[in-house]
């Protein structure tokens, strides 16, 4: 009960902000149609266009706004605002709150996901050669995936402004050395050492 009042609640929020929004459903429908304006979708030898090819891209780009921005600066908002923390003095629990966190990016990557898929249908004519099925199995897989890098951002940063790199980036652009933003150094150097770890655990040559 509780998950379900937070997630409509959520999703009232998400669209609320005109950004998150955009930037997560309509960035990638304007860079296909961008890209297949210029390049178009005349098949190859296999049988397949350029934007058959970047569809993938496209839908990872949904899932990276989701995941890896949205997802991670909410929950963040959430501390910085002290709401995790007075959550637990009610009935509920902040992890209702994750999940429904969780659920809202997952239903906005799937709305993407599917507007994708009908401009490009309808424009480019693309091909999906895999059965829709194992293409909704897959995207939900890949989705969730990120969604776990982007909580786990989540857990290590106390603000919005350590919870994503942007952020960082802009600060050393307007001037603020490096080292006055000690945890974004951290946030980001553990996320490229773990990144590391895995690289050098799971490298094959072939």
């Amino acid at each position: 009960m509780y998950i379900l009042t937070f997630t409509l609640l959520e999703m009232k929020l998400f669209f609320r902000n005109a950004v998150k929004a955009f930037s997560s459903i309509a960035i990638p429908v304007i860079l296909l149609l961008l890209m297949g304006g210029i390049y178009g979708n005349k098949p190859d030898a296999t049988g397949y266009g350029m934007v058959d090819y970047s569809m993938p891209g496209y839908i990872g780009i949904i899932i990276a706004f989701t995941g890896l921005m949205s997802l991670p600066v909410s929950v963040t908002q959430y501390r910085e605002r002290k709401i995790l923390k007075r959550l637990r003095a009610t009935p509920t629990h902040p992890i209702d709150l994750l999940i429904s966190q969780v659920a809202v990016n997952l239903i906005i990557t799937i709305i993407g996901f599917l507007l994708l898929l009908i401009v490009g249908k309808l424009m480019y004519q693309i091909h999906i050669a895999i059965k829709i099925i194992q293409l909704i199995l897959a995207l939900f897989i890949a989705t969730i995936s990120i969604f776990t890098i982007g909580l786990v951002i989540a857990s290590f940063c106390r603000d919005v402004k350590t919870a994503t790199a942007v952020s960082f980036l802009k600060n050393a652009w307007l001037g603020n050395g490096l080292l006055r933003q000690p945890m974004d150094l951290i946030v980001l150097g553990s996320v490229i050492l773990l990144g590391l770890i895995i690289l050098m655990n799971t490298f094959r040559w072939e």
